[in-house]
């Protein structure tokens, strides 16, 4: 998302005619989508951690990277 937002904004730099350029606009949707996009993968990531389970998803996981088994207390 982070390039096409880059390519939208450069595309839209070059631009000529009147201002706002729709290159540029879209450019600035896709930061937005992309800001959006990071704060959901990092919240999912700490609550995740947090509470040893999945509360939010991010998609599927690789191959062999199964969770941590909870380390076993002594009684």
């Amino acid at each position: 998302m982070l390039t096409l937002t880059f390519l939208f904004l450069a595309i839209g730099a070059f631009q000529t005619g009147a201002e706002p350029h729709a290159m540029t606009q879209a450019g600035g949707w896709f930061g937005i989508a992309t800001g959006l996009a990071a704060w959901y993968a990092s919240a999912a990531t700490v609550i995740n951690d947090t509470h040893d389970r999945t509360v939010l998803p991010v998609g599927p996981r690789p191959p062999g990277t199964a969770p941590k088994a909870p380390e076993e207390r002594p009684a």
